[in-house]
């Protein structure tokens, strides 16, 4: 499609636009904003490149064995926590062989390996420090979503302009009801997997535990 970068402005312009979704669709009452979002959001959810990999410092507070996921969090890479050398163990919820006594208490220690579940990570044992444990977690993280002057491009925009125009003009298409509306979001999902394995492609030599 068009090789031109795309600016958060030049997708919601109007229909006389160059590269905007109005123009690309042409309907000019697509209501523009609000197909940039639901694309974005549809893209955030299936893609996992290294642009959205962060990494923010954490904090496990004295005998809990819960954290609330970061914000935008969309799934771990791994978690350290200060003064180790390994990162904790990811481990199926089945796996996480969390003792709890008889009176309901989570048996106490350092954590070791964690868990998704409950809507928040799970650690397999209580924090026993009197203080609270830090470290850092690396995770896919939700981007921000592009806006007006504030983050017109990303990498979407700049890097994978086709994958983003697809998507927005499947559900351009799905908001007219347009008997093209599946096709286009098979070419959205294969420009979004095509993404992934290139992603995945660039790790080629990479060691892993």
């Amino acid at each position: 499609m068009a090789s031109a970068t795309f600016t958060y402005s030049i997708l919601t312009g109007g229909i006389a636009t160059a590269g905007s979704i109005k123009n690309w669709a042409q309907y000019s009452l697509i209501p523009a904003t609000q197909i940039l979002e639901q694309a974005q959001q549809y893209i955030y959810q299936r893609l996992r490149i290294e642009d959205m990999t962060v990494e923010e410092p954490i904090t496990i507070a004295s005998d809990a064995y819960t954290m609330a996921k970061p914000t935008g969090f969309l799934a771990p890479v791994w978690i350290k926590l200060d003064g180790d050398y390994e990162e904790l163990d990811y481990v199926h919820e089945n796996m996480l062989k969390r003792y709890v006594d008889e009176d309901g208490v989570v048996e106490p220690g350092r954590p070791s390996r964690y868990s998704i579940f409950n809507n928040l990570i799970q650690f397999d044992v209580a924090n026993e420090e009197d203080s609270s444990l830090n470290g850092d977690m690396l995770f896919y993280k939700t981007p921000d979503l592009l806006a007006a002057d504030t983050n017109e491009t990303n990498f979407l925009t700049d890097r994978f302009a086709t994958l983003l125009l697809d998507t927005c003009i499947a559900f351009a298409y799905k908001h007219r009801r347009r008997p093209e509306t599946n096709g286009q979001f098979l070419l959205a999902e294969k420009a979004i997997n095509d993404a992934n394995v290139a992603a995945d492609f660039q790790r080629r030599g990479q060691l892993v535990r």
